[in-house]
Order: structure tokens, then sequence, then C-alpha cells
């Protein structure tokens, strides 16, 4: 991971995306809460309220989506951080924005119209305040606004797949008659809020608090839940490519072939992380470890050289997630996190197959070292590989790494590996190995 300062541009985006989600949050509140007043020289049916409330959904996507994707509601950044569209920090910049946006816009709507045209004699709380009708218990409120938000995430949700992507055309329409319809249907039993900043502008400028705590649960959870559920279930999956399944078994010959030839003379480790788990186990002194290592490093710089001597510049040049061919880099989709988990964990597995030959109780059970090592190398790639390259190996991340000067994330395929190894042979060595007595072999 690497922390730099934001270039210019870069700042200058993000800070485009604030003023976006103010101005978006903004015209919601002043617009919506409008068309939403109802008092003795305005008449306001519930159609017109649901309706007006959609035309300013309408008017904030239309004039806002291309620049923030026009959230105006802390709901759907939260949807959207699940979904994987926003980051942490920018979901958090977008909420600060749209209560920013809500507190103004509500404030303008109060300094604007004439007091005499906007307060309803009738009425118990002010204008927009989002409050539960006293026939509602409070769990039918919160499974409402649960599940209009819900609605309305799938909605988000639907425009962010990439099965719709050449969709757009008619965005803004559709999320104002969603929100026109959800208003419509819920909002006499709880004012159909479905964005905490909604309902946070009118309870701030009226200090009218009342089971505002729900309107923040409920909208919040619905996103949430919601996104979490297209993500894993209904986002169309990437399933392994016939081209993943090739790279796998490759990988698996290239393994078998290795540790046939060598295997006799130096145990073919090939990689650091097994020589360090050599050392652990204590088949490989730390001396010789450390030529190992330096061995296969200069193997690697070597191999890969070669490679793109005899391959063509575009092969080389051009590869996945824009980097090098061969780069290890996690998949667009992966946090550092996951690909430190996922190379920790195969990387575990590798080491562990590793000890277990090594264990004298395999001592003859030598014959098919190469065919087992290389199907568990080629499968844990096959498993892995989309997710974060499937490395296991410092040094067949270096080497590329080095060719192309693409350090992206590098520290992952080092620091992974190194506390996989060191855990892994420590903890087989400890717990799982077996002394032989001289002479037990042939009782095995």
């Amino acid at each position: 991971m690497q922390f730099r300062w934001l270039s210019r541009e870069e700042g200058w985006n993000i800070f485009a995306r604030f003023v976006s989600e103010v101005i978006a949050t903004f015209l919601l509140i002043f617009f919506g809460c409008m068309g939403c007043i109802k008092s003795e020289y305005i008449t306001n049916d519930r159609f017109a309220l649901s309706f007006h409330f959609g035309g300013a959904v309408l008017l904030l996507v239309q004039c806002c989506a291309c620049v923030s994707g026009a959230h105006a509601n802390p709901a759907i950044s939260v949807a959207a951080l699940f979904y994987g569209t926003l980051s942490w920090p920018m979901m958090f910049l977008y909420i600060l924005a749209q209560v920013i946006g809500a507190t103004i816009g509500y404030g303008s709507l109060l300094g604007i119209v004439p007091r005499v045209l906007r307060i309803d004699p009738n009425a118990k709380h002010g204008l927009c305040v989002a409050t539960i009708h006293p026939e509602v218990h409070i769990w039918q409120a919160i499974l409402l606004e649960f599940f209009a938000t819900s609605t309305l995430v799938l909605m988000c949700c639907a425009v962010w797949d990439k099965r719709n992507s050449n969709r757009f055309d008619s965005v803004s329409i559709r999320f104002g008659l969603a929100v026109s319809s959800l208003v419509y249907y819920v909002g006499p039993y709880t004012g159909c809020s479905m964005n905490p900043a909604r309902s946070l502008g009118p309870a701030i400028w009226n200090l009218d608090f009342t089971n505002h705590w729900l309107y923040w649960f409920s909208p919040t959870l619905g996103g949430i839940v919601t996104a979490v559920l297209w993500r894993y279930v209904l986002k169309e999956k990437s399933f392994e490519t016939k081209e993943q399944q090739e790279a796998s078994i490759n990988v698996s010959l290239v393994v078998m072939m290795m540790v046939q030839c060598f295997g006799c003379i130096s145990g073919a480790h090939i990689n650091p992380m097994i020589t360090v788990a050599a050392c652990v186990y204590d088949l490989v002194s730390i001396p010789l470890g450390l030529v190992y290592v330096c061995a296969q490093i200069l193997g690697a710089m070597f191999g890969y050289g070669l490679l793109k001597v005899f391959l063509p510049a575009y092969i080389m040049d051009v590869a996945y997630n824009d980097h090098g061919f061969c780069v290890t880099v996690p998949a667009k989709d992966i946090t550092v996190a996951q690909a430190f988990g996922i190379e920790f964990i195969i990387t575990s597995v590798f080491v562990m197959v590793c000890c277990g030959i090594w264990d004298p109780r395999s001592a003859t059970l030598i014959d098919s070292v190469a065919l087992r090592l290389g199907l568990t190398v080629g499968g844990l790639v096959g498993v892995a590989g989309s997710f974060s390259g499937a490395s296991m190996n410092p040094a067949r991340s270096l080497g590329p790494a080095l060719w192309h000067m693409d350090f992206e994330n590098h520290w992952i395929y080092w620091v992974a590996p190194l506390t996989s190894s060191l855990l892994t042979s420590y903890l087989y060595k400890y717990f799982f190995r077996s002394t032989l007595r001289p002479g037990s072999v042939s009782d095995i």
C-alpha cells in the first residue's frame, strides 16, 4: 500500500464530488420540501406531495450524477461502500456533504418562503419533519423504512451493475418515478424518508427529534443488507475462465518438471518461503538458506529477462489490470487486506504440504513428490490466482516487478508468504512432526 499526497487533479476531483453532493442534497431538501408545503393558501394532496419529491430527485440526479453519482443520501453512500463502488474515506466525505447540503437547503427554504405560506395550522410538527403516524407502532415504522430504503437501494445496485452499463439515458426519470411511488405508498405511515440527511435538516431547524434515530437506523441497515445481497448473490459472478484453467495447469507442469529435475540435488525449493520453512524445519542451515534465496532471486530475474528477449513486446508489456505480463497485483475489486489474507492462507497450505513431504513418516513416499507438489501449486493458483495472483513466492513476484519497475503492493508478496511460512513451519515442527527411532522406517 502506498501513502502519498494527492495530486492537484485528484484533490480537485474529490472537492468537486464533495460540492456536487452538497448541491444535490440542497436541491432535494429545498425543492422536495417546498413541494410538500400544505397551508391555508397552498393545497397539496397525497399524489402531489409524492410527485413533487420525485421531481426533486429527478432534478438532482440529472444535475449531479455525472460528477458524484448524486447520492444525496447517506444510506445510498453506505450501500455504495458495501457494493464496492465507494471507499471508506469518500463515504464519510459524502455523508458530511449531504448533511451540510440538507441543513443549508432547509434553512434556505425557511428564509425564502414566507412563514404564512408554509405553516399548516393543523400540523403537529414542522414542515417536512419525518414522523410516524400515531397508529403505527415503532417496529412497524422500522420495517416500513427498511423495505422502502431497500427498494431504493435495489434500484441503485441495478444501475451500478455492469449489465446495465448501456442503460443510463433515463436514470434520472426512473429514480424520480421510483421515489414518487415509494413516497406515495409509505409516506402516510412514516413519512417515507429513506434518507437520514433528508430527515436531519428539518429536524435541526425545528429542533424536533421525535423518533429521529429510526430515520438513521432503518435506512442505513436497509442500504447495507441490500448492497451485500446484490454484491454476493445477485451480482454477475466472474467464474474461472478457460485461460485461467490453462494457466493453473501450466504452472502445475512447470513445478512438476523442476521438482523432478532438481529435487535430488537441492530439494528444488524454487521459492524463498520454502527455503525459510526448510530452515525452521532444520533441513537447511541459515547460511545455506541465504545462498538458496540469492540463487532463487537471480534465477527469477534471469528467467524473466530471457522471456522478454524471446517474446514480443506487446505480450510482455500489456496484461490484465494494466500491469506487465506476470506481474502479481491484487484484482481490481480485492482490497490490500483481502489479498494479504489470500496469499497468507495459500502459502500456508503449500508449506504444510512441503512439511508433510519432509516428515520422517513420509520417508518411503517420495516417488510421486513432483506430481503432488505440481498439482498442489496448480490447484492453489486455479483457486486464488484471479484474486491475488497466487504468487506464494517472493522470487516469482520480484522478477517481473524488477523488469517492469512495477512495485504496486509488492510488499504483500513478501510479507504474507514470509509470515505464513514461519508460522506454518513452526506449527508443524513442534506439534505434528514425528521423530523416528533408528530402524523404524520399515515399519511405516
